[in-house]
C-alpha cells in the first residue's frame, strides 16, 4: 500500500523543505506534517489511520534510546515506514536499527540528490531504503570483527583457563 501521508521529523528547516519538496515531486498529493519532537510524532502516529511514512533525522531528534525508536517502529510496522536521514549515525546504531527493524530505511544527508530521490520514492512506495554508504559501513563492521575472530586452539584456550 503507498504512503497517503509523511511526518517530517528533522529540525533542520532546509533539510525539512527539501524533504517535502522531493516528496511532492514524487507524489503531488502527499498530505505533509511536521513534527519536533519525540511525544508529538508519537501522538500522530498513534492517532493516524492513513499509511504514513516518517522522515526522521536521529540525532537532532529528542529520542532518549534508540530503543524507543525500534518499539515505535515495529508496534506500527504494518501503517508505517520510516527513513532516517541523517549526517552521522554511528556504525553501533545502524546496525541495532537495521537488524531490529524491517521498516526503517537509512540514506546520509551527503549522499547525492538521486539517492535521496530513490530513498525517498522508495519509502513513499511503502519499500524499505538502505543506501550504499550505510550497507559500506555495515559491512566494514563485519570485516573487522571477522579479522578479530579468536584464533586460539582448543588446547592454548585450556591453557589459558589454567593460567587465570
Amino acid at each position: 500500500m503507498k504512503v497517503q501521508r509523511i511526518i517530517i521529523a528533522d529540525n533542520q528547516p532546509i533539510t525539512a523543505y527539501a524533504i517535502e519538496k522531493l516528496a511532492s515531486e514524487i507524489n503531488p498529493n502527499i498530505v505533509v506534517e511536521y513534527s519536533t519532537h519525540y511525544q508529538d510524532l508519537k501522538h500522530k502516529l498513534q492517532t493516524s489511520e492513513t499509511k504514513t511514512a516518517v522522515f526522521l533525522d536521529y540525532t537532532l531528534f529528542d529520542f532518549a534510546k534508540q530503543e524507543y525508536l525500534t518499539i515505535v517502529a515495529e508496534s506500527m510496522m504494518e501503517k508505517v515506514n520510516w527513513l532516517l536521514i541523517s549526517e552521522d549515525l554511528t556504525t553501533s546504531f545502524l546496525h541495532y536499527v537495521l537488524c531490529k527493524t524491517q521498516n526503517i530505511g537509512v540514506v546520509f544527508k551527503d549522499e547525492s540528490i538521486d539517492s535521496l530521490k530513490t530513498a525517498i520514492r522508495d519509502t513513499l512506495d511503502g519499500d524499505r531504503y538502505v543506501s550504499q554508504n550505510a550497507t559500506k559501513i555495515l559491512l566494514q563492521r563485519a570485516y573487522k570483527e571477522e579479522q578479530c575472530k579468536d584464533t586460539l586452539t582448543q588446547t592454548e584456550r585450556e591453557v589459558l583457563k589454567l593460567i587465570a
